[in-house]
């Protein structure tokens, strides 16, 4: 033995007691499986399988998206309201419903306006709500027949590009 050999030798970490080391099978020495890849993270992406998306969940959110969609409705709702009586259209929007009514007496009140409105939307968020429910239970039968759907998910971090 060189003395270059041994000094390689001595250098090189040896095992603990605790430790086990494993030696790749000869023939396999090039090949490496899919699996063994996405666990070293040499693949960019992991394959989630999407089997049942959580009903009641969906509600609570969808439910506070109707709400705010809602909520900021009414508010332009009110700014043009505003904006429609301060530029004088109010009174024209009032005539112009007389003539179509055939009607003189009829005459749009902003609140009476704005109570309508909310009655609507409040209708409007719990059938929209209970569609949506409606529609994700459909679709968690949709994904048992077929199995699910495969997600591929990406780091987003620029070292992994």
């Amino acid at each position: 033995m060189s003395p270059e050999s041994t000094s390689a030798q001595s250098r090189r970490p040896r095992p603990s007691s605790g430790d086990v080391t494993r030696k790749q099978p000869s023939g396999a020495k090039g090949r490496t499986s899919k699996s063994a890849k996405s666990e070293t993270g040499s693949r960019k992406g992991q394959a989630l399988l999407l089997t049942k998306v959580g009903s009641t969940s969906v509600f609570r959110i969808v439910v506070l998206f109707y709400t705010f969609l809602l909520a900021t409705f009414l508010v332009a709702g009110i700014i043009l309201w505003l904006l429609l009586g301060a530029s004088g259209y109010e009174s024209k929007l009032n005539h112009l419903i007389d003539s179509l009514l055939g009607s003189s007496t009829y005459h749009l009140i902003g609140l009476e306006v704005l109570v309508v409105a909310v009655a609507v939307g409040v209708v409007w968020v719990v059938v929209s709500a209970a569609l949506t429910t409606v529609a994700v239970k459909m679709f968690n039968l949709a994904i048992d027949m077929v199995g699910g759907i495969k997600i591929y998910l990406q780091s987003a971090s620029p070292l992994d590009r």
